[in-house]
Parts: C-alpha cells; structure tokens; sequence
C-alpha cells in the first residue's frame, strides 16, 4: 500500500521530469508535441520585480496524475493483502 504523495511533491516531481524532457522525442501525449508541454510557459513577476517563467499545465497534469493514482490507493484500501 502506498500514499498518495502532497501535491506539492507530486507537482515538483513533474515540473523536474518537464524540464528535462528531450523537446525531439514523443512525450508519450500523442496529440501533443513535446515542446509544446515544456514551453507552455507564462511570464510573473515576483514581489521584486524579477520575472518568472511558470508552466501554465503543471497544474493541469498534476491533477490528471492525481487521478491516475486515486484508483490504485482505493483498490488497495477495498482489496485486504493475504498473509
């Protein structure tokens, strides 16, 4: 059995994995190539002024991950491991 990691570990784990995706392989998104996943970016300004660059879908795959991982931590809570 295993926990659904915090969102905020989950999300910096895919931010690290887009950041090192190879923008000349398949991500695996067939409809969606990969630069398009790594630089679908915005531009924010911190509190000094500086500007930052965010992904605009880390929250959204995020959230789809979330979702891949809810059924396997439901089935293991509704299946009791054999001894």
């Amino acid at each position: 059995m295993y926990d659904i990691p915090l969102e905020a570990l989950l999300s910096a784990h895919i931010e690290q994995n887009m950041a090192r995706m190879n923008t000349n392989s398949s991500p695996g998104f067939d409809p969606f190539p990969t630069l398009f996943i790594k630089r679908a970016e915005t531009e924010l300004m911190d509190g000094q002024g500086k500007a930052l660059r965010a992904n605009v879908l880390l929250s959204l795959l995020t959230d789809l991950f979330k979702l891949l991982l809810w059924p396997k931590k439901t089935l293991n809570h509704t299946h009791p491991q054999e001894s």
